[in-house]
């Protein structure tokens, strides 16, 4: 199978390499300062690496936070604590730029975590269309349709998740919570977006919310549920491929983990096998 190999990266923003910069070398002294300096049995770990690969590993975002820092180091720990307090000082300042990216913020691990649950759900729902002739076959038995029903709700709550990955805004309910429009300027991504995918994505997490993830008097008859329900849920699959497309065709790639374009390009694949 032939895989692509990426989009063409978008242009970096001077505000984002700074973030990226500042956010690396925060972490890097994080790393170095986990253990306390002061005495041999407990040396910081920052003594095992030369002074200099550590000084220069440091120097883009020291070019940021701390012009004026001294030549000489004296004392790496006290160094190393007023660095971190600068990269972060700095990277607060960022937030006020009409540049500044939420997503480039968070440590890459962080990122990369939720961006491999997105991976998972995606993933998931993409399962559940390949075998749709299995689990809808359950419903013509009595002892099985419960699983029928059980499968489908799943896929719905699921692929509400990642239509709101898609299309919510950045003002989340929670902190630990990232939305594309995070790896963008304010207001970018929803400039960026497909109108229609993006107008399909709103209007079927509104069923899902109506009539699988909360219990309303409003809801179809129980009897009569299956009606407003689509024969085959790759579509919405495929809606959200095509705009997670959209996503990586504009977004910084370094905010994006290794796997990411070999994976959607499988995603791709998998839409477009049942067509």
């Amino acid at each position: 199978m032939e895989v692509d190999s990426g989009p063409d990266e978008a242009p970096p923003s001077r505000t984002v390499d700074a973030q990226i910069a500042l956010n690396d070398g925060a972490n890097l002294v994080s790393y170095l300062r986990l253990r306390p300096g002061g005495s041999s049995e407990h040396q910081i770990l920052g003594e095992d690496f030369p002074l200099e690969g550590v000084l220069t590993a440091l120097e883009p975002a020291l070019e940021i936070a701390w012009t004026d820092r001294p030549e000489q180091v004296s004392d790496l720990d006290e160094f190393l604590e007023e660095a971190y307090q600068r990269f972060v000082a700095s990277a607060d300042d960022l937030a006020t730029e009409s540049s500044y990216i939420e997503a480039a913020r968070w440590t890459v691990k962080g990122r990369n975590h939720l961006l491999d649950h997105l991976r998972h759900e995606l993933d998931a729902v993409l399962g559940g269309v390949e075998a749709e002739e299995l689990w809808q076959a359950f419903g013509s038995l009595v002892e099985t349709a419960p699983l029928t029903f059980l499968i489908e709700n799943g896929i719905q709550v699921t692929f509400r998740s990642l239509a709101s990955f898609l299309v919510d805004s950045s003002n989340k309910r929670f902190d630990d919570e990232l939305c594309a429009a995070d790896f963008f300027p304010i207001g970018e991504w929803e400039n960026i977006r497909d109108e229609q995918i993006t107008a399909h994505l709103v209007k079927q997490s509104q069923l899902v919310n109506k009539q699988v993830a909360h219990l309303t008097h409003t809801r179809p008859r129980v009897e009569e549920i299956t009606i407003y329900r689509p024969r085959s849920y790759r579509d919405l699959a495929r809606s959200v491929v095509e705009m997670l497309d959209q996503f990586t065709a504009a977004v910084d790639t370094r905010l994006l983990p290794d796997w990411w374009s070999r994976w959607l390009a499988d995603s791709r694949e998998r839409c477009a096998l049942g067509e």
